[in-house]
């Protein structure tokens, strides 16, 4: 018995995907006829893992099978039902151009506080005691 392990987007459609499946096996030479059976056997924050399992007589017919009906379970996907192969979601959001960012909101009124107070002016540094730096 062969396993193959897909991971794809919740968005698969599952019944279509077994059709898919048996239609393949059944074309195939390697199948023994016995097991060809699809499970959703766990699930990521961002994929479901398909298991498909499929029987063949020996070990290199069971390599072959398992090689030739993942291809066409993904080539399957792929020309139908993209939406089902994994894929990133992000959600952007609008960038205020005119809002800084809230620290430098913050520093922006601290220099405007002391400019308006006339202790401080935008791009002067404080000048040095002799004594050591300005407290």
């Amino acid at each position: 018995m062969g396993t193959i392990f897909l991971y794809l987007d919740y968005q698969v459609p599952f019944g279509e995907l077994r059709e898919e499946l048996k239609r393949l096996v059944e074309k195939n030479e390697n199948w023994n006829g016995d097991v060809c059976k699809l499970q959703v056997t766990d699930t990521k924050p961002n994929t479901v893992e398909v298991r498909a399992l499929v029987g063949s007589a020996d070990v290199g017919k069971s390599f072959d099978l398992r090689c030739e009906v993942r291809e066409g379970l993904i080539e399957f996907l792929r020309n139908r039902y993209p939406e089902s192969l994994p894929h990133l979601r992000m959600t952007l959001q609008r960038f205020d151009e005119t809002a800084a960012p809230p620290a430098r909101r913050h520093a922006e009124k601290v220099e405007g506080q002391e400019h308006e107070s006339g202790t401080s002016a935008p791009g002067l540094k404080k000048p040095e005691n002799r004594d050591g730096p300005a407290r």
